[in-house]
């Protein structure tokens, strides 16, 4: 009896009858799992052959079920039904159990792959009454929780596959069912949010599949591992997944094809592999074209995203342009003008940029958009010195609670918003914020945004004169820079906490960090990181008295700054520089050129939003202004500059004017409150742990 043999065409070179069953059984297992399908089904053909010759009509009915199973791989289900139908009606429950509920199951399993739910699950569900026995119904339950999945039923789903999964298993078909039914758990696991235990139940499914040379297994739980570790920030580990998927695809397989390679683009773009990420995009995009719209318009989209961000900006918008003159689509139209709007941000033409996304973000289909929209838009006001647009986005974007905004997301926009706060004189507001931000840390293990969380609240810390937490901070952040290889945090980090040291008097300590920050800011074409800590360099020599040294790195540092252009929430750095550098000419006696300085940072500073520097350019002139003995100037910078700093309590800068009010009063005479504004100073410098409190004050001395 050859169930099969009307169905199947014979084979091309007939196989030797002399083959055993059992080892023509063990080949076609083998070939199927390493879907040579083609080659499964002769082999068991032929074994049926050889069955049918024995008159074994058992070893005939195992055979035609693995042929069954066979043609459901390669979505031939009316021949596959043919088959198992057949089976049913030659057994019964009471004579081959087995044989019988095997059958039963895979047909209904056809009938799930067709989409025809109901079906299955009323097949699935008569198997209950036929049998008890777990063995035999285990793999019916698990079928029947994939029709209660796509039914939206996933927790009870997540219960019949538990169950399911007590089951022993013995032979590779058993593993096949298990690790397809793990993935199944790790779905529910992700559709809940449980990320942890998705990852983890597909990692133990992705290594039985390895164990036992389930190739097709081994692709598809690969892929899927890599797409939920791409969506937690686990890029590295995504990629290597998706390297191993790609190594198995076949070039049939045109939509895994596909997905491998997109996200493989993804991942290299993440992980810094420029090439790899344009290789993989365009191999992607070629596939798409065999594929329907919507994956082309994926492609398409990030090709231009791996374009721009590769530094060919305008081949990157060249190809946005023409999907968008050739689309009539709406929601596409808003995805391609999302995407020109980003690659204007990485050319750092933040203007056209907000123009996008302000149109955007007023049009009716987009409410999608929204998260991503106010996060943008404040990015571009920012950078375009409208900060109070800029807290008004980013404000928006933290009420957000789609489920794109995801803890990580939250966390970012929060430091952003302290730091925006803090910089506008808001700095209880900046503190509140960044508590927030710390809180949303114990809700997510990625490692890119604690560092960018913590590195941040350090600065915010040593302002407050939480110089100890402010350390540990940034010691941890810099440690996470280095993990990530990511040459522009190290070198920020780095030279930031030189700067925190530098201000608790180790300036023996600071010294190396910020010169190993100037060091690889160099190295790695980061101008304006150079600048920052090349100036720091010349604060710390000045510190010890250096006061020559200190100038060539002032002067090197300012050089860099005026060579390049400011966006406004940078262009304080500049001035900074002019306030640090005159003091340095100051401490020299180099009046004429300290001015010239100041003069420059004065015009600078109207236009800053970046308050404590405003603040630090009063200071400056009231002490060239006391150097020179022009008391009322000085006393009029101090007056306004000590007011705004109380009303905004910036610690650090009321202290800096309450020891040069000190100094004026004295030199008035008036050495009672002259003595009590150094006491006022030297409380908060104490607060903030700077070696200031034990400085000589020369103006008190009797």
């Amino acid at each position: 009896m050859r169930l099969f043999k009307q169905l199947q065409p014979q084979p091309s070179n007939p196989l030797s009858t002399s083959s055993t069953v059992s080892s023509l059984m063990k080949d076609a297992n083998l070939a199927k799992h390493a879907e040579n399908y083609e080659e499964a089904l002769d082999l068991l053909d032929h074994a049926m052959e050889v069955a049918d010759a024995l008159e074994n009509t058992r070893q005939v009915l195992a055979l035609a079920l693995k042929q069954a199973d066979v043609l459901i791989e390669l979505e031939r289900y009316e021949n596959a039904q043919t088959v198992l139908r057949t089976i049913i009606d030659s057994t019964s429950v009471h004579s081959q159990p087995e044989t019988h509920i095997h059958a039963q199951t895979s047909l209904a399993y056809s009938e799930l792959m067709q989409g025809n739910l109901e079906n299955a699950r009323t097949r699935l569900e008569n198997l209950r009454t036929l049998t008890k026995n777990p063995q035999l119904l285990w793999r019916a339950e698990g079928y029947l929780a994939r029709v209660y999945m796509l039914e939206g039923n996933g927790h009870y789903a997540l219960r019949l596959l538990t169950d399911c999964m007590l089951a022993s298993f013995s032979i590779i078909d058993d593993a096949a069912w298990f690790v397809l039914f793990s993935s199944w758990i790790a779905q529910i696991h992700c559709e809940s949010e449980q990320i942890d235990s998705c990852i983890l139940q597909l990692q133990q499914a992705l290594t039985l599949a390895s164990k036992h040379h389930l190739k097709k297994f081994e692709r598809e739980l690969g892929l899927m591992l890599a797409q939920v570790q791409l969506q937690h920030g686990l890029a590295e580990e995504a990629y290597q997944h998706l390297t191993q998927s790609a190594s198995l695809v076949r070039q049939s397989q045109l939509q895994q094809n596909f997905d491998i390679h997109f996200n493989l683009s993804r991942a290299s773009l993440l992980t810094g592999r420029q090439s790899e990420a344009l290789f993989h995009v365009e191999v992607a995009l070629e596939k798409s074209r065999q594929l329907n719209d919507a994956n082309q318009q994926r492609a398409t989209l990030h090709y231009a995203d791996v374009l721009a961000r590769s530094g060919r900006i305008e081949d990157g918008q060249q190809v946005l342009q023409k999907a968008r003159q050739s689309t009539t689509e709406p929601i596409h139209q808003d995805q391609l003008d999302f995407q020109i709007g980003l690659t204007h941000l990485y050319a750092e033409q933040y203007s056209q940029a907000h123009s996008i996304f302000n149109d955007l973000y007023t049009r009716p289909n987009t409410p999608h958009l929204k998260l991503q929209l106010d996060e943008l838009l404040g990015l571009a006001c920012l950078k375009l010195g409208q900060a109070d647009l800029a807290l008004k986005h980013w404000i928006s974007a933290t009420k957000n609670d789609t489920p794109l905004a995801t803890p990580e997301k939250q966390a970012r926009l929060w430091v952003q918003l302290a730091q925006l706060r803090f910089q506008i004189g808001q700095p209880h507001k900046a503190y509140k914020e960044m508590e927030h931000a710390l809180e949303l840390l114990g809700r997510t293990e990625d490692i890119a945004t604690r560092g960018v969380v913590i590195s941040n609240a350090a600065i915010l810390l040593h302002e407050r004169g939480e110089v100890e937490s402010a350390r540990a901070f940034l010691d941890e952040s810099l440690k996470l820079a280095r993990i990530l290889k990511q040459p522009a945090l190290i070198a920020s980090r780095m030279g930031n906490l030189g700067r925190v040291l530098m201000d608790v008097g180790q300036i023996r300590l600071a010294i190396p960090l910020l010169e190993e920050a100037v060091t690889d800011a160099q190295a790695n074409h980061l101008t304006l990181i150079a600048a920052i800590h090349t100036n720091n360099l010349g604060v710390a020599h000045a510190h010890l008295s250096q006061y020559k040294t200190a100038l060539d790195y002032h002067r090197q540092a300012l050089k860099q700054l005026e060579a390049q252009p400011l966006h406004a929430d940078e262009s304080h750095w500049r001035t900074l520089t002019r306030v640090d550098f005159a003091h340095s000419l100051l401490s020299l006696a180099t009046y004429d050129e300290a001015r010239t300085q100041l003069e420059h940072a004065h015009i600078e500073a109207q236009s800053l939003m970046h308050y404590p520097t405003r603040l630090l350019v009063m200071n400056a002139l009231a002490r060239i202004n006391l150097l020179e003995r022009r008391y009322d100037e000085a006393t009029s910078f101090v007056e306004q500059s000590l007011s705004q700093a109380k009303q905004a309590d910036y610690k650090r800068l009321m202290a800096q004017a309450l020891v040069l009010q000190s100094a004026l009063l004295s030199s008035r005479q008036d050495t009672v409150q002259a003595q009590v504004a150094w006491e006022e100073a030297q409380a908060l410098y104490m607060t903030l742990q700077s070696p200031l409190a034990r400085h000589p004050v020369s103006w008190l001395k009797g």
